[in-house]
Order: C-alpha cells, then sequence, then structure tokens
C-alpha cells in the first residue's frame, strides 16, 4: 500500500514537473515571438516610419470603429459625400467604411443581442425591396457585371438602414444622441464637400462637383444636408448658419435645377411646419446673395463662362431627359412585375429607343421613381416608396414629441427636398434617400418590442 501511494506521488510530481515545463517553453515563445515583433516593428519604424505611423493609425481607427458602432455609424454618413474622391485613393474605401460599420455591429449585438426598430414597416419594406432586387436579377439580369454591381447596392443600403435604425432608436438609451451625431455629421461634411467643389468651380469653372463625379449628385447631397442644419444646440447656431450659407452657394454652383425645385420644396413645408422663419430664410439667402455677388464680381469670367455653357445645353438636357423618361415607362409597361432587372436600364435602353431617334447613350432615366420602375418593375418601385412612406410616417408622428420635434421635422423637410429634386435626378444609388429612411424610422416613437436575442 505504502509502496502505491509512493508510486502514485512520483507520477502526480512528474505531471506537475511536465506540466509547468510546458508553460515555461510557451512564456518563452510568446516572449520570443513578441520580441521578434518589436524588432521587426522597430526596423520598420526606421526604414519607413511613416508607413508605420499611418498603419498603427489606421489600426487605430478600426479598432475604435469595431468597439463603438455609433463611431462606426458617423464616420459612415461623414465619409459618403466623399466617395468619388475617397475612391481614387481606393477603390473600396466606401465599402470598406461599410464593412466597417456593419462588422461592429454584429460585435454589438453579442454584447445586447436584442436589436430594437428592426421590425419597423419601413425596415420590412427595406428587406422586401432587396427580394425584388434578388428576384428581378435572377429573372431578367442580362449584364451580370452592372446587374451585381446594382444589387449589391441596394443590399449595402438595406443593411446600413438596418444598423442605422437599430444604433440611432430613439427608444434604445442614447438612440436620440446618436441620431442627432449622424444628423449633424452628414451635414457638415457635405458643407465641407461643398466648399470644396465650390473652389474647383472658381478656379476652373464648368460646374461645382468636387468630391463626387457628377454635379447633380453633389446637388442631391447638398439639397438633402441643408435641412438637416436645423438640428443642434444655440451654441453651435453660428457654425451652422455659416454651413447653410456655403450650402446654398455650393448648390447654385452645381447648375442643377432639379436640387433647385428640390430646395423650393424645402423652403415651403418648412414654412408650413413652423420649423423656420421667413426672417431666418431670408437672412440665409440674403447673405448667400451676397457671398455670390462678391464671388462673381472676383471670378466674372470663370462664372459667366460657366453660365454660358449651362445654357447651351439646357435645352438639349430637357429634351434628353424627357426621353428618357418616355423610355424607362415603356420598360416598365413591358415588363411590370420585375422590370428589365438591375442595371437593365442600360442593357434594354437599344429595344426602346424612340423611332425618331438614332440612339440613346444615357445609362440610367434621370428619375428616380421611374428608374426604380424600369429596372425593378411595379413589385420594386411598390417596396421603394413604402419604405419611404412608413419613415415619413414615422417623423410626423415624431412631431408630437417636444424632445424629438427638431429632428423630425428636419428629417421631413429634407424627404421633401430630397423627393422632389429626385423627380430629375436617379439618386436611389446614393446614400441621402436610404439615411432619411433609417432616421425616418428611428426616431418613430410607437412602441416596438424588440426583436429576438439573435
Amino acid at each position: 500500500m505504502t509502496a502505491l501511494l509512493s508510486d502514485q506521488t512520483s507520477a502526480t510530481t512528474a505531471s506537475f514537473a511536465d506540466a509547468r515545463h510546458e508553460q515555461r517553453a510557451r512564456v518563452a515563445s510568446a516572449a520570443l515571438g513578441l520580441t521578434a515583433a518589436g524588432v521587426a516593428a522597430g526596423a520598420a519604424a526606421v526604414v519607413a516610419p511613416q508607413a508605420v505611423l499611418a498603419s498603427l493609425l489606421a489600426l487605430g481607427v478600426v479598432a475604435a470603429a469595431v468597439a463603438r458602432v455609433e463611431w462606426a455609424a458617423v464616420a459612415y454618413v461623414a465619409l459618403e459625400p466623399w466617395g468619388n474622391l475617397l475612391r481614387e485613393l481606393h477603390p473600396a474605401a466606401i465599402k470598406v467604411a461599410g464593412g466597417l460599420l456593419f462588422v461592429s455591429w454584429l460585435v454589438r449585438l453579442t454584447r445586447d443581442p436584442r436589436p430594437a426598430g428592426l421590425r419597423h414597416p419601413a425596415v420590412i419594406s427595406v428587406a422586401a425591396l432587396v427580394t425584388v432586387v434578388l428576384a428581378s436579377f435572377a429573372v431578367h439580369g442580362a449584364d451580370l457585371a452592372t446587374g451585381l454591381d446594382h444589387a449589391t447596392t441596394y443590399a449595402s443600403y438595406a443593411l446600413v438602414v438596418v444598423v442605422l435604425v437599430d444604433t440611432a432608436r430613439t427608444g434604445r438609451p442614447g438612440g436620440g444622441a446618436v441620431a442627432r451625431h449622424l444628423v449633424l455629421a452628414f451635414a457638415l461634411s457635405c458643407a465641407a464637400a461643398g466648399l470644396v467643389a465650390l473652389v474647383g468651380f472658381l478656379v476652373d469653372g464648368g460646374r461645382a462637383a468636387g468630391p463626387l463625379e457628377d454635379p447633380n449628385d453633389l446637388a442631391f447631397f447638398l439639397v438633402a444636408a441643408l435641412p438637416l442644419l436645423l438640428v443642434g444646440s444655440r451654441r453651435t447656431g453660428a457654425l451652422r448658419a455659416t454651413c447653410a450659407v456655403v450650402l446654398v452657394v455650393a448648390l447654385l454652383a452645381t447648375f442643377s435645377r432639379g436640387a433647385l425645385v428640390g430646395l423650393a420644396a424645402a423652403l415651403l413645408v418648412a414654412v408650413v411646419l413652423g420649423a423656420v422663419r421667413l426672417s431666418t430664410a431670408a437672412a440665409v439667402a440674403a447673405a448667400a446673395a451676397v457671398v455670390v455677388g462678391a464671388l462673381w464680381a472676383a471670378n466674372a469670367a470663370v462664372v459667366d463662362r460657366s453660365l454660358e455653357e449651362k445654357s447651351n445645353i439646357a435645352a438639349d438636357n430637357v429634351s434628353s431627359r424627357a426621353t428618357t423618361a418616355t423610355m424607362a415607362a415603356r420598360m416598365t409597361a413591358a415588363s411590370p412585375l420585375l422590370g428589365q432587372g438591375p442595371g437593365g436600364f442600360a442593357e434594354a435602353r437599344d429595344r426602346f429607343v424612340p423611332a425618331d431617334l438614332a440612339d440613346v447613350d444615357e445609362s440610367v432615366a434621370h428619375q428616380m421613381y421611374l428608374d426604380v420602375s424600369a429596372e425593378l418593375g411595379l413589385l420594386g418601385l411598390a417596396a421603394f416608396l413604402a419604405a419611404i412612406g412608413y419613415a415619413v410616417r414615422g417623423a410626423l408622428r415624431a412631431r408630437r414629441s417636444p424632445d424629438h420635434r427638431p429632428l423630425a421635422q428636419a428629417v421631413l423637410i429634407a424627404f421633401a427636398a430630397t423627393l422632389v429634386a429626385a423627380c430629375f435626378l436617379s439618386e436611389q444609388f446614393y446614400l441621402p434617400v436610404w439615411l432619411l429612411v433609417a432616421l425616418g424610422a428611428a426616431v418613430d416613437p410607437e412602441p416596438s418590442t424588440p426583436t429576438r436575442r439573435w
């Protein structure tokens, strides 16, 4: 018995010794690895300090974005107005920002697996729209590359709506503050983009475009951002007023008539809702007029040349857009349920060119609603309009709450601007409409039960 106990004690002691030896080996390996990594990082810092600093900064930004979905959301909406400029730096820059936003949201779900607001009818309508997009692509998709790109864009913005609704939902603790941060980040970023475009216009003439390739796309961002400057405290009043003047002047420099009509609609709705006094609107308009006059006087040759170029093509643009709108309506009639498929307007246009024209080289209808119906059919248009309608209803409900009234009114006015401007522009592939859908659903005060644990 004594010998048996002695053998067991010896075996236990040997196993403990082996475990200690294995642990020491792991610690030594880890130390060796950290030492090697430190030496490599030190050598890289000596050889290429700027690259190392940029890498560390990028890692810090990624870590912060993944750790806090609110920061990732603010960064994403602030980067969108600079889309084309960022794509020149790297083709996937905006996609990376969107990917970080989604990953950050998934990380947050590990801590709080009950997302809020995802049963809102606007979110459900967006999900239905994506379903129609996939069905239309499967049935009618002809050009694989273009169709896949359009389908991916719809799906990406659908995910953005989901994340923003859950993150900025006013029923969630801190959600109202996140919604206000999103609004101001987008508005200030658009003002900065407008300032860059305005400088480029004064130097080169033509039409102000700046960080976005197409002046009409930039104008759509600017007219959507202008009403959002109504959100904020008195301490930021001077900054917001300055940004409003910049947005108006830059909008004028784009020469986008559709956006100007949208601006007029926004002003009308703002006055009707009582969100803006006529004196305030007149003050901003007067300040913008003074700035325009000063810039015109200082750069008369550039401005006059740009106006002449725009006037020369204005009539042709009107005729061209009437033609593409007619073609889009005929495409819808030819395939009313699922349309011509994502990217189908450009693919099918040769079959729908009017008999009195030899060719039409436009790839979009320049009318958002007809564009959606031509490519996704009446089912897609119904889902798209349902998402917008439910978001507008959510903002109208939020006006009843004194705490949420400024944000709700800003969203409603921005909707008026964008929905009217979209009658002359194809903007379903850009953030403003989707951001407003997300904000309208997020501020809706109607109670909704949290989604089940994911």
